[in-house]
């Protein structure tokens, strides 16, 4: 039986276990008193919790404005839009986006006539051709 070997990355949750395990036999193994040892995993907790809130108000400062900038530039491109304005100055009698489908759905239905007039000249031609030919 074929062995599946793309398990890329599954050795990872192995390292962090092996960090973990470790950093707590180096804790209890330390030649500290618990008192130190307890202080001192106090003071680095602290740390990292600062560290852990400053960087979620950072995530949120920027997240807040990503969106104070995309609500401008919605309410910008309302705005154009109601005003008829695209911001496509190249072709003056280009199809306005409100007018695209009619002018699609009338495209559309051209092509279908189109086909369907070959299909009946070809479909009407076809079986003289088949009797002249045997």
């Amino acid at each position: 039986m074929a062995r599946y070997d793309d398990d890329a990355g599954s050795g990872l949750p192995w390292f962090l276990f092996g960090i973990g395990l470790g950093a707590a036999l180096g804790l209890l193994l330390a030649p500290q008193t618990g008192a130190e040892t307890r202080r001192a995993l106090g003071k680095r907790a602290r740390k990292l919790r600062d560290l852990a809130e400053d960087q979620f108000e950072e995530v949120v400062r920027q997240g807040r404005g990503k969106a104070r900038d995309l609500r401008r530039a919605l309410a910008e491109a309302e705005d154009a839009e109601a005003l008829g304005d695209d911001g496509d100055e190249a072709e003056p009698d280009a199809p306005r986006p409100s007018r695209a489908r009619e002018e699609l759905e009338r495209r559309l239905a051209a092509a279908r006539a189109r086909r369907r007039g070959a299909r009946t000249a070809t479909e009407g031609a076809g079986p003289a051709d088949e009797d002249a030919g045997a």
